[in-house]
């Protein structure tokens, strides 16, 4: 008997990480736990971005790798000058900003790689 692993194995993987979703009583009860949410959000979004980006090597989508990397390395950073607009939010920090608008950043890039997913599936050959 041979054991065979499948080809859509990693990206089955992600796609069942970015079918994980909250539900909307969930964000309304984390709403008001402000600080552990976006604390929350931060830790879950640093640990998946490694198996999001090793996923991406494997299935040769330097594309979408380099998109990622413009969303979040680049992107909320020069938000900051534009939020900085906003009277309600003169008050909070340059970082802050940043923090919030990578966070938001990330969050739809996910939503749209779920999107996009199912496309890159093959065929199995058995």
């Amino acid at each position: 008997m041979q054991i065979t692993v499948s080809r859509n194995y990693n990206l089955s993987k992600l796609h069942k990480w970015l079918d994980y979703e909250l539900s909307g009583s969930t964000l309304l009860i984390l709403s008001y736990f402000f600080t552990p949410a976006i604390i929350l959000a931060v830790v879950a979004a640093i640990a998946f971005i490694p198996l999001l980006v090793k996923v991406l090597i494997l299935e040769r989508k330097y594309g979408w790798l380099l998109f990622l990397i413009l969303l979040i390395g680049i992107l909320p950073y020069g938000m900051v000058g534009y939020f900085k607009t906003i009277t309600w939010m003169t008050s909070m920090s340059g970082t802050m900003i940043a923090l919030f608008s990578g966070l938001m950043v990330f969050y739809f890039y996910c939503a749209i790689l779920r999107l996009f997913l199912p496309r890159w599936y093959q065929e199995e050959d058995y």
